[in-house]
C-alpha cells in the first residue's frame, strides 16, 4: 500500500462523490483558514482504495479540522478490512516523517454507512487507537413518521404536540437566512449555549452545500427556525434549529420538529440527523429526553486518538550510559535480557572503549525525543551480526516499538551486506520471542534456557 498527497483540484476529481459531504475537497477548502494547513491523501495499491483529508495544527492532525465527522472516505463501501489496515499503517509511517505527535478521528454515526464505519473502528482500535470519548447522536428514520406518529409518542410528548397544533403557528421554507440564524442566535444567547458558526460563515457555506431554511410564525412574530443540510445520500443534518425562549410554553419545538418531520418524509429522504446530544461524551439528559420523546433513536458517534510514538535512534551518549545503568539494574528487565552483575567501572570502561570497537554497533533509542533503551549489533562480522536491545522505559512496553528497533537493525545489516543476524533470548522472554518469530527469525539452538534464533537476509 502507498501513500500519496495531492493537490485539493486531484482529490475532488477521484472523489467527487463522497458519502458525506463533510469528506468534500470543496468543503474543506472552505473552511482551510481554521488551521495551519489541509491535507490531501490517497491510499493505493493496484488501484485507490481510500481517501483522507485532514488539518494540521502545530503537530497534531484533526479529521475532520471544522465538521461534525470526518475520516476516511471510499471508493468502494465493500472495501476489505485489511485493506484499512494496511492505509493505517503507511498513515503512520507518514505521519512520523511528519513528526506529528497526536491524530484525531471524529466518525461519523453508523446510519452513515454502518458495513463501512464497522470495519473502520475495529480497525482504529487494533491499530492502538484510543477511544477518547463516545457521543450520542439522535437520528430520525422517517419510515417512523406515519399515520400512526401520534400514537407512537408517549402520553406527555402527544399532549405537547396537540398543544402546539391548536396554535396558530404557520411553518414555511424561506431564503432569509438572516431571519432564521437571528431566531437560532437569540435562542442560544438566552439559553447560554455557544454558536460556534457566524452569519457570514454560514451563509458562505450554503453556496456549496444543498439546504432548506425553515421559520415557524405566530401572527406577526417569527417564533423558531432551522436550518438543515443534504450531507449524505438520503441523509439531511439539522445544523441549528431552536425557538424563541418566551414561546416555549406553545411548544414551539414540538410544532417545529413535527413539520421538519413531515416535510421530509415527502422526499426521499429516509433520516433526519439530529446531531449529538452530547458534549465530549457526557450527555445533556433533557436533550437527550427530548430527541427521543419526539421518536428519534440514539447510534454512536466515536472519537478516536493516537499519540503518535517517533522513535529515533541517537548516538549512544552519556545521557544513555547513566540511563543503562538504572535500566540494567531494574530486577524485572535484568532477568529478561539476562545481564550479569557489573560495577559502575565495568560501565566506564565498555564505553570509553566503543571508539575502537569495530565489530560493534550501538544506538540509543529516543521515542518523542525522551531517552527510552538502546540497541544495536555485537560480534559483528563479514557474513553476520549478534542484534541485542531493550527498552528500559516500562511505559513505552507494549507500544510496537519493539518492532520499529528490530527493522532498524535488519535494515542496518542489510546496509552492512551481511547474510544474517542472530540473537539469543530467555525461554521465559515469551514476549521478544513472539516478536522476532513474526520478522522471520528461526530457532536455531536452545542451551540452558536460552534460545539461538537467527534471520537470513
Amino acid at each position: 500500500m502507498n501513500l500519496l498527497e495531492i493537490t485539493p483540484k486531484e482529490y475532488q476529481e477521484i472523489f467527487s462523490n463522497p458519502y458525506h459531504i463533510f469528506n468534500s475537497a470543496t468543503f474543506n477548502e472552505l473552511n482551510k483558514y481554521k488551521c495551519d494547513g489541509v491535507h490531501y491523501l490517497i491510499f493505493r495499491d493496484s488501484k485507490i482504495r481510500l481517501g483522507l483529508i485532514f488539518g494540521r495544527r502545530e503537530n497534531i492532525v484533526l479529521s475532520p479540522f471544522s465538521a461534525p465527522f470526518g475520516c476516511f472516505a471510499f471508493l468502494n463501501e465493500q472495501i476489505d478490512i485489511d485493506k484499512i489496515d494496511e492505509s493505517l499503517l503507511v498513515l503512520d509511517d507518514y505521519l512520523k516523517e511528519k513528526k506529528i505527535s497526536n491524530i484525531k478521528f471524529v466518525l461519523p454515526p453508523f446510519c452513515y454507512n454502518v458495513s463501512f464505519l464497522s470495519k473502520l473502528v475495529n480497525s482504529l482500535s487494533r491499530s492502538r487507537y484510543k477511544v477518547s470519548h463516545i457521543d450520542l447522536n439522535h437520528i430520525f428514520k422517517t419510515l417512523f413518521f406515519d399515520e400512526k406518529y401520534k400514537e407512537k409518542l408517549n402520553s406527555n410528548t402527544r399532549r405537547n404536540l396537540n398543544i402546539a397544533l391548536k396554535q396558530n403557528f404557520v411553518f414555511q421554507k424561506t431564503d432569509d437566512i438572516d431571519l432564521v440564524y437571528d431566531i437560532i442566535s437569540k435562542n442560544r444567547e438566552l439559553r447560554d449555549f455557544p454558536l460556534r458558526m457566524t452569519l457570514e460563515q454560514v451563509k458562505e457555506t450554503i453556496k456549496i452545500i444543498k439546504h432548506d431554511a425553515f421559520v415557524v410564525k405566530l401572527n406577526q412574530d417569527y417564533v423558531a427556525s432551522a436550518l438543515v443540510y443534504y450531507v449524505a445520500h438520503n441523509i439531511v443534518q439539522i445544523i441549528y434549529w431552536g425557538d424563541i425562549p418566551e414561546f416555549s410554553s406553545l411548544k414551539t419545538m414540538n410544532f417545529l420538529s413535527y413539520k421538519v418531520f413531515e416535510y421530509y418524509k415527502n422526499t426521499d429522504v429516509e433520516i433526519v440527523d439530529i446531531g449529538p446530544s452530547t458534549e465530549n461524551g457526557i450527555p445533556n439528559y433533557g436533550l437527550c429526553d427530548f430527541k427521543e420523546s419526539i421518536g428519534c433513536v440514539a447510534e454512536n458517534k466515536f472519537t478516536f486518538e493516537k499519540k503518535m510514538l517517533n522513535i529515533e535512534f541517537a548516538d549512544y551518549s552519556k545521557i544513555f550510559l547513566e540511563k543503562s545503568w538504572d535500566w540494567l539494574n531494574d530486577k524485572e528487565i535484568k532477568e529478561l535480557t539476562v545481564t550479569p552483575d557489573f560495577t559502575k567501572e565495568q560501565q566506564k570502561q565498555f564505553y570509553d572503549s566503543l571508539p575502537q570497537k569495530t565489530n560493534y554497533f550501538i544506538k540509543g533509542v529516543t521515542c518523542n525525543s525522551i531517552p527510552i533503551g538502546v540497541c544495536g549489533l555485537k560480534n559483528i562480522t563479514e557474513k553476520d551480526g549478534e542484534y541485542w536491545g531493550y527498552i528500559g522505559e516500562k511505559e513505552y512496553w507494549g507500544k510496537g516499538i519493539g518492532k520499529e528497533i528490530l527493522k532498524y537493525i535488519i535494515n542496518f545489516a542489510k546496509e552492512k551486506q551481511l547474510a544474517s543476524v542472530y540473537l539469543t533470548v530467555a525461554d521465559y522472554n515469551i514476549r521478544a520471542y513472539g516478536l522476532y518469530a513474526k520478522y522471520g527469525f528461526a530457532e536455531e539452538k536452545k542451551e540452558n534456557g536460552i534460545i539461538t534464533m537467527r534471520l537470513h537476509l
